[in-house]
């Protein structure tokens, strides 16, 4: 695949915020904006299902920290750097060990955020129409980690 074995030397680290139409960041331009004032590259990608293979392990192997919501979707973290990092968001009152231990298989870096919402948490697991909000400041908490 040619892919990328670290970051090139200079350029800031990309944090790869990954979006896909039921699962997302309700306020992604927030959270870019507070990346961006860290002096982070944040890269917003949309996982459609028609997204190329090839596409995904790219996006993937040049990340050095990624934010997504809970899903499939994380097993590409098999295409992470040794060096990145993994934020895995959660409903309320959800959590699920699955990703985290491919996380610790590969040595990855892991944190866990379970969001609130106005929601109960089945409402979330039935609707699977998931919209969170992330403070900035964890951004902050979480990059500086």
């Amino acid at each position: 695949l040619g892919l990328p074995a670290c970051r090139p030397p200079g350029r800031p680290p990309t944090v790869l915020l990954l979006q896909r139409p039921r699962r997302a960041l309700g306020n992604l331009e927030q959270v870019v904006a507070q990346l961006k004032e860290m002096g982070l590259r944040p890269e917003v990608q949309v996982m459609e299902a028609d997204v190329p293979f090839a596409v995904q392990a790219r996006f993937w192997s040049e990340a050095d920290l990624v934010l997504t919501v809970h899903g499939s979707g994380l097993t590409s973290q098999l295409w992470l750097p040794p060096h990145a990092c993994v934020v895995e968001l959660f409903g309320p009152g959800f959590l699920n060990s699955l990703y985290i231990q491919l996380a610790m298989s590969r040595g990855l870096c892991y944190f866990p955020l379970v969001t609130f919402s106005e929601l109960t948490a089945i409402d979330c697991m039935l609707s699977h129409d998931w919209q969170y909000a992330i403070a900035p400041a964890i951004c902050t908490a979480v990059t500086r980690a």
